[in-house]
């Protein structure tokens, strides 16, 4: 029994040592007691305020507490990250993700902060490009025009023409090219009258009325004395058509007749023509040039008649993009005398200012891929480019929002 006694006596004393050689090693508190944290960031405005596009969109934050090194700040859209262009104690400058919605919530979070900034509204991601799903890529279209209503026209499966009333419509078919055998389309616009008018690169001008029903023919409309290979309309109704017959033909549709505008001389091949404010302009390639092998030329259109003055070059496209660069498959220009150049590889739309002679960039260059090889503008911020391509997965017709700008005045359009 004293052994069992003096067994207890000497474990409890173990114990009391033990208990009492241990040191507390928690914190006093959950926060580590050396960590500086910064006031947390705050949100005052977002422009734009509302909305933007997806993967493409540049926002500026403006708020306070933010951090000037760009890789501290976090911009959340929902669960995804945009990507800080700029920073500042007060602004960020973020591309916004690739993510669509109505209903977005966006966050800002800085390094060493406790809570995060909310804005205080819902924000929406929207697309800037839409594909149209009645024309997939099994049903190559060649050129298309647009009405006033933003109704598409093509040519589809290398015999019918079809508008396509949305994006998301199936084609209504509104004339047959069987009876005339034209099974491409290099060139469409609307014209006066309510008519369609056709090229198709050989030396007729054809066109469709377009209250007559689908089984409605094309009508061979007019020839002329070169090939031509696209046209547009001046404010007076005249056709001025082009292509690799070396001329700039003239047709009045007021009786039908025709003469020869201009000649841009042998070896011009001309791959679109425009008009704007009181010009013809041209994109052209010329092959025995010893000069300006590609480039952007200008007619003024002197009288009613539809008389051409001297050609006179706006832009040297060759210089620029050099020899193995893009070409130019066709134009068009916005209302403030921006004019678009569809390219056929590297960038799908370069933006020309004729005005001072210099390209001011790209129309989204990370989201459009070329083959740009039409394009027309609807009647408000809408830019349609029926998207020729290699890879038979990417053709498709496209309308791309171009945000606050329109499209120049088109005059065959009543």
């Amino acid at each position: 029994m004293k052994k069992i006694v003096i067994l207890l006596a000497m474990i409890n004393l173990v114990g009391l040592l033990f208990y009492t050689g241990c040191e507390n090693n928690y914190p006093d508190s959950l926060w580590p007691t050396d960590t500086i944290y910064r006031p947390n960031p705050v949100i005052t405005s977002i422009d734009p305020p509302d909305s933007t596009f997806s993967g493409i969109g540049i926002l500026t934050i403006t708020g306070q507490n933010f951090s000037t090194v760009k890789a501290e700040n976090f911009v959340y859209f929902g669960a995804k990250t945009g990507t800080i262009q700029s920073a500042s104690a007060t602004e960020l400058v973020v591309q916004a993700p690739v993510l669509t919605g109505d209903s977005i919530t966006i966050n800002v979070w800085v390094t060493k902060t406790i809570e995060y900034a909310t804005y205080t509204q819902v924000y929406a991601l929207k697309n800037a490009i839409v594909q149209f799903k009645g024309v997939g890529s099994d049903l190559k279209a060649t050129a298309i025009a647009v009405d006033k209503n933003e109704g598409v026209y093509a040519l589809l499966d290398k015999k019918k023409i079809v508008r396509i009333a949305n994006p998301d419509a199936v084609c209504d078919t509104v004339g047959s090219s069987v009876a005339l055998g034209i099974t491409n389309a290099t060139s469409l616009r609307l014209g006066p009258n309510n008519y369609l008018y056709l090229l198709r690169g050989n030396n007729r001008i054809y066109r469709l009325p377009l209250d007559g029903g689908p089984a409605t023919p094309l009508e061979n409309y007019v020839q002329v004395s070169s090939r031509v290979t696209d046209m547009d309309f001046d404010i007076n109704k005249n056709i001025f058509a082009g292509g690799k017959g070396f001329k700039i033909e003239c047709v009045h549709t007021s009786d039908n007749s025709t003469f020869t505008a201009a000649q841009p001389g042998i070896g011009y091949s001309i791959n679109s023509l425009r008009v704007f404010d009181g010009y013809l302009y041209m994109a052209a390639r010329n092959d025995t040039a010893a000069g300006v092998v590609e480039g952007i030329w200008k007619y003024q259109i002197t009288n009613a008649n539809g008389d051409l003055g001297a050609k006179e070059l706006v832009f040297d496209w060759t210089t620029y993009a050099g020899s193995a660069g893009p070409k130019i498959l066709s134009v068009d220009f916005d209302e403030n005398g921006l004019m678009y150049l569809g390219l056929d590889k590297d960038n799908a739309l370069a933006k020309l200012n004729p005005a001072n002679g210099t390209i001011e960039g790209f129309v989204y260059p990370e989201i459009m891929i070329p083959k740009t090889a039409w394009m027309s503008w609807g009647n408000s911020i809408y830019l349609y480019i029926n998207r020729d391509s290699d890879k038979v997965a990417e053709r498709r017709i496209i309308r791309v929002n171009m945000n606050d700008a329109k499209g120049a005045p088109y005059y065959g359009l009543e």
